[in-house]
């Protein structure tokens, strides 16, 4: 998939006038190659996934379809969600912290992209952005990215896998 450029992560998280947290998502498609990610630039913690799945990856027939998804793989109803669970590092003094950091630094370079260190969170339809900002391994360093990945195909899968996911579970 191309690489979001731009705004779509130059935005952050902001405070309303009424206080109310407003923050951006973005949708990554990861399977296919010509899809460009979908920002959406202010959205309530309350926002519900299926209502922007439904909004995004209509059905045949419901509406626009993305046209990169010319085989209809993304569909509301038959793609997973995954957001990625970064984790901040707990530092009691400012020279553990310095360590880190120069240790981080020198293995920037040998940074790969989906290494099997990366846990990720397996997001339901059903959940709010809010309840994915909420869960306690969840780090907001800018926008909410989501990785949408069509059920059942090979390459997810082979990703699932590899990859340490964890369910989101919904309060009842």
């Amino acid at each position: 998939a191309p690489a979001a450029t731009g705004a779509a992560f130059d935005a952050f998280p902001r405070l309303e006038v009424d206080g109310s947290p407003r923050f951006p998502v973005v949708f990554c498609y990861p399977e296919a190659d010509d899809a460009p990610p979908d920002l959406l630039e202010c959205c309530p913690a309350s926002d519900l996934l299926a209502d922007w799945l439904l909004t995004l990856l209509p059905d045949p027939g419901a509406g626009a379809r993305p046209p990169w998804d010319a085989e209809d793989r993304y569909l509301a109803a038959d793609v997973q969600v995954y957001a990625r669970l970064r984790s901040a590092e707990a530092f009691a003094t400012s020279d553990e912290y310095a360590a880190y950091r120069a240790a981080r630094d020198a293995a920037s370079s040998a940074d790969v992209e989906d290494s099997a260190e990366d846990k990720w969170l397996a997001v339901p339809a059903a959940a709010s952005f809010g309840d994915v900002l909420r869960h306690p391994h969840h780090v907001l360093g800018g926008p909410l990215v989501l990785e949408l990945r069509p059920s059942g195909t090979a390459e997810h899968i082979a990703w699932r896998t590899r990859s340490k996911v964890f369910e989101l579970e919904l309060n009842k």
